[in-house]
């Protein structure tokens, strides 16, 4: 059975049973996802093992498919994505919040804070730029991907329009005439504002 298929067979079977073994079984189907995501998100600076979060969002499987509603904007695969996703990301910030309180409620000896104390919170400050840094990153790259869904080949045009050139760096780019380039770069945009839901459910700003 495709692995599309299989998803969609667990999920209306725990529709319909709402046993834990189904529940299970749908948290399997996506085995492949969640640590396609985690590994995306993943540095060393964190404190959990990848399995750790596995086992986190596993935890956050029942209230998110019993939530989800069905229509036609929205498939449970985008969905979920996007549940696993943001999930994810919130457990990282709050990680990064947390070293920052310990240290701050660390009690050092005089002498020691007149030596270390800076230097302690220089750590903090270093690898929260870092995080922060590459959440910006990461979310990027999840935009630049579900423009590639969308738009095929053709995001290329619109990817480079996001990221700010015009004119000459444009055809330089393309080897195309500007108008030509201009007028893609407008249907694009059409296009995208007519899909914007897929980028609401993907990234929260």
């Amino acid at each position: 059975m495709p692995k599309q298929d299989n998803r969609n067979y667990v999920i209306e079977k725990y529709k319909k049973n709402q046993t834990e073994e189904n529940l299970s079984e749908v948290i399997l189907a996506h085995k492949e996802l969640i640590f396609y995501i985690i590994n995306r998100y993943y540095h060393d600076n964190l404190f959990y093992e990848k399995i750790d979060y596995y086992q986190l969002i596993a935890m956050q499987f029942k209230g998110w498919t019993n939530n989800f509603i069905e229509n036609k904007n929205c498939t449970f695969l985008t969905y979920i994505y996007s549940c696993i996703r943001n999930f994810l990301l919130k457990e990282i910030r709050k990680e990064v919040a947390l070293k920052r309180k310990n240290i701050n409620n660390i009690y050092f000896d005089q002498e020691i804070v007149a030596n270390n104390s800076q230097k302690y919170v220089d750590i903090i400050k270093d690898e929260e730029d870092f995080v922060n840094t590459y959440l910006e990153k990461a979310k990027q790259e999840i935009i630049y991907d579900e423009l590639k869904n969308l738009l095929g080949e053709e995001a290329k045009y619109y990817i480079a329009y996001l990221e700010g050139k015009k004119g000459t760096e444009l055809v330089d780019l393309f080897k195309m005439e500007y108008p030509k380039i201009r007028n893609k770069i407008s249907y694009l945009k059409r296009k995208v504002k007519e899909n914007k839901h897929l980028f609401q459910n993907l990234i929260q700003k």
